[in-house]
């Protein structure tokens, strides 16, 4: 059977044929994908409150997962000891996991507060005492101490404070190293990829302590260009992230999700010959792929031409990209942009194509077939014709005539400078004209004459003939 070209997999195919091609379409309508994905499986792989925050947001968005997430979420926020999520969950899901299926426990909360309390009020006591022996590594550690305490009980914004205070009492670079992970992993929680971004950039400019840290630096700056839709920067910087990155970031990202994040991104933005060079002929990166096997499969169908199976493996991975809080906003647009890029690499050495076997090698049916060739062409992707009695696809001819002139004109323009060059340089040679430095007089000498342009040489040393 034809898989349905649309981004829904098996929802396409119940949608009506009479809608407005340009009616937008949405991702998840009638039926969630989601709701046969394995969710304990899957948020096994994170750690941290990243685990807990993804928890939520499959809750939010995923229909099919919503009871069970927000139930794992419940038990997430207790495991942490952060009261104030739990006391949230508790309050705002009963509309939909049922009235009365969640109570709150009342003396947990209030016996966990006190705790909280207790170890906070230890270490404001040890950070006030380290401060008064103005010892630089002990404020450092209770500085950290307390990042970590808030960090653990789910109150990311003052934990990203703490570890920010740690920047001034750095005496290694280990030190400054672990400070900027830090901020990472708060600033990636909080979603403030401006300050990702910077203390990637100041990470990067210290002398790597190990591969595993320099994987960290390049899987967070992805994660940021992926946040802000910037796919291309996201697809070369997921590229070059090594296995030795393992589980050790899985509070903020996992190898699998490298592996994920970097081939989709890739496949939809890069060039034939840039992904051979940074995907296939990637030694690392091959290695990171391992992680994911189907994603390698999709890859080699993707570049050896096996449309029908890479358009395939594309909607059987849309359930798990559609729970993925980072990926879900641009799934649609990512598998979208690699089906275009099937079809414009089938087309690319025909001068005509026969839609009938074009939609037979894609495994679609003709009509929808024809909406996707019709798309690119509107988008001037694609340098084509419908014949749509014979259901033909032909290139438009090339202008050579204008094409002719364009190059007269480039050749034209180009004698002109050059011959304005050679006379300027005449010029200055006749009048004895040279121009030195004050201080070297070599580098003078040998700067470039055409840079003298904008000098104009006195009326009255000029002779008949001269410029």
């Amino acid at each position: 059977a034809a898989v349905p070209w649309g981004p829904g997999g098996a929802m396409a195919a119940e949608t009506k044929m009479d809608v407005e091609e340009s009616a937008p379409q949405p991702a998840v309508d009638h039926q969630d994908p989601s709701a046969d994905v394995d969710l304990a499986a899957y948020i096994s792989k994170y750690t941290g409150y990243t685990r807990l925050k993804r928890l939520v947001y499959i809750g939010e968005s995923c229909p099919g997962l919503q009871g069970q997430a927000y139930r794992m979420a419940i038990d997430m926020a207790k495991s942490m000891n952060d009261t104030q999520m739990y006391t949230k969950l508790v309050s705002s899901v009963g509309s939909y996991l049922g009235e009365g299926s969640v109570t709150l426990d009342s003396s947990w909360v209030d016996e966990t507060d006190r705790a909280n309390a207790s170890r906070q009020e230890t270490l404001d006591l040890n950070l006030g005492h380290v401060k008064s022996t103005m010892v630089k590594e002990g404020i450092r550690v209770a500085y950290t101490d307390l990042g970590n305490f808030y960090y653990a009980k789910g109150d990311i914004q003052s934990a990203l404070k703490n570890f920010l205070r740690t920047r001034d009492y750095c005496t290694t670079p280990a030190h400054t190293s672990d400070m900027c992970i830090n901020v990472i992993t708060a600033s990636s929680d909080l979603g403030h990829w401006r300050h990702v971004s910077q203390y990637v950039s100041k990470g990067e400019q210290m002398e790597a302590p190990s591969p595993e840290y320099t994987s960290k630096l390049r899987a967070a700056s992805g994660l940021t260009s992926l946040a802000e839709g910037e796919m291309k920067i996201a697809a070369r910087r997921f590229l070059t992230v090594e296995e030795s990155l393992g589980n050790t970031f899985s509070n903020v990202i996992t190898l699998e999700d490298v592996a994920t994040y970097g081939t989709l991104c890739a496949l939809a933005s890069l060039d034939r010959q840039e992904l051979r060079r940074r995907l296939f002929e990637n030694a690392t990166f091959q290695v990171v792929l391992e992680a994911v096997p189907t994603l390698r499969a999709l890859a080699q169908d993707f570049f050896y031409g096996r449309y029908g199976s890479c358009i395939e493996r594309l909607h059987a991975m849309l359930p798990i990209l559609m729970i993925d809080m980072y990926m879900r906003p641009h799934a649609v647009e990512l598998v979208e942009s690699i089906k275009e890029s099937l079809a414009l690499q089938y087309f690319s050495p025909y001068l005509s194509v026969d839609l009938r076997r074009m939609a037979a090698a894609f495994n679609q049916e003709v009509q929808d077939m024809e909406k996707v060739v019709c798309k690119l062409i509107a988008k001037d992707a694609l340098p084509a014709r419908i014949d749509s009695e014979s259901k033909t696809m032909h290139r438009r001819g090339h202008d050579e005539r204008h094409a002719s002139v364009d190059k007269v004109m480039r050749l034209m323009d180009a004698h002109v400078r050059q011959t304005n060059t050679a006379l300027l340089r005449l010029s200055l040679m006749q009048h004895d004209f040279v121009i030195t430095a004050a201080d070297d007089t070599r580098q003078g000498s040998s700067r470039d004459l055409s840079g003298a342009a904008e000098i104009e040489v006195p009326e009255d040393n000029r002779q008949d003939g001269s410029m």
